[in-house]
């Protein structure tokens, strides 16, 4: 497979952040990946002894000057997070390389600007600041092709990132009004969640007939899962049942994990 890949059927950041994690954990096996919505604290992913983390930017029209933007903005961030005075420093204290992942393509020039402009500022707190281009992701998808087949060549596929499967629930079942509203009445099912997180056992069964809340429930479960480390995939359930060839099932189910 070449590296002319079509990006235009990357659409959202959720679906940026899904490629990239699935080519991390590929390319850097123990890698710790997250899926989640919202902040991100500078960290989309880690290395698994903590001195690297990955940081993605998705831009619907890239640009290099957005880039160098996400990359300063960061900085201001990430100087207060190195302070032990703050709740993120256990996170940051042994950080050395900050890697900003982005889809916005990189000439010589560009990257002039970025040993200018960006890399003293991440120097001045400890830090190497790298930057991983469309050229890098589309090297990656080639050493990987069985990742682009399912990104770029509209192979199916049986799973999602959490923060794809809040979008898909969005758009199809409960709408976003219904992602907005507080969970409530489901102490008992939380509960038991948390106490399944922290022991041995190794799967949970949440049913029920439709309508009464399973989505919504299971997104919460997400969130808490991967809150407490651990790598959350949410299945299409159509697609499987429809998936004619076992191998292209097996090659999701075994994505490494932490």
């Amino acid at each position: 497979m070449s590296g002319n890949y079509n990006w235009a059927l990357i659409r959202s950041g959720e679906a940026f952040q899904s490629l990239v994690n699935t080519l991390l954990l590929f390319e850097c096996p123990g890698t710790r990946v997250f899926g989640r919505a919202g902040k991100d604290g500078a960290q989309d992913g880690c290395s698994v002894d903590g001195k690297t983390v990955y940081q993605y930017k998705y831009h619907s029209d890239p640009s290099f000057p957005k880039t160098i933007g996400d990359a300063n903005d960061e900085l201001a961030k990430i100087s207060v997070y190195r302070q032990p005075s703050d709740k993120r420093y256990p996170h940051w204290q042994h950080v050395q390389e900050w890697v900003l992942v982005t889809n916005v393509t990189v000439n010589p020039n560009d990257m002039g600007r970025w040993e200018t402009e960006v890399v003293p500022g991440f120097g001045q707190i400890g830090i190497k600041a790298t930057l991983w281009s469309l050229e890098q992701l589309n090297a990656f998808s080639t050493k990987h092709p069985h990742v682009a087949g399912a990104y770029f060549e509209g192979q199916n596929r049986c799973f999602l990132s959490l923060g794809e499967a809040y979008d898909f629930t969005r758009a199809d079942e409960i709408g976003d009004s219904g992602l907005k509203v507080a969970l409530v009445g489901r102490d008992s099912e939380l509960s038991t969640v948390n106490a399944f997180l922290q022991g041995s056992k190794k799967l949970l069964c949440v049913h029920g007939p439709g309508g009464i809340g399973k989505s919504r429930l299971l997104l919460e479960i997400g969130a808490a899962a991967e809150k407490a480390g651990s790598q959350v995939l949410w299945a299409i359930e159509a697609t499987m049942s429809k998936c004619a060839n076992p191998r292209i099932l097996t090659s999701f189910v075994s994505w490494p994990s932490n």
